[in-house]
C-alpha cells in the first residue's frame, strides 16, 4: 500500500465529497437504489459504507423527531429484497 503525500489525490475523500454534494443538492426527496447483489455473480453484497452511514444518520434523526412528537416530519422507506 502506498502512502499519500501532500498534494496527492485521496479517492475515498473525493468520493465522499461527491456523495455529500449529491445528497445536499437533493430537493425535498432523496432516493438511493441498490439491488444488493453483484451483477455478475448474483452474490449478496452489503451497501457501500457511505450509504450505510447515511442510513444510520437518517434513522437517528427520524428517531429524534419521533421522540419529540414531530412524526409528520419523519419519512424513511427501507426495502429489502428476499434472497429466498
Amino acid at each position: 500500500m502506498t502512502r499519500l503525500c501532500l498534494g496527492d489525490r485521496d479517492r475515498r475523500s473525493e468520493q465522499r465529497a461527491q456523495f455529500l454534494d449529491a445528497v445536499l443538492s437533493a430537493g425535498e426527496r432523496l432516493v438511493i437504489c441498490s439491488t444488493g447483489f453483484d451483477v455478475r455473480t448474483r452474490a449478496e453484497i452489503p451497501p457501500a459504507v457511505i450509504v450505510s452511514e447515511l442510513t444510520e444518520a437518517v434513522e437517528v434523526s427520524i428517531g429524534a423527531l419521533l421522540r419529540t412528537g414531530r412524526s409528520s416530519e419523519a419519512g424513511l422507506v427501507r426495502s429489502a429484497r428476499s434472497t429466498s
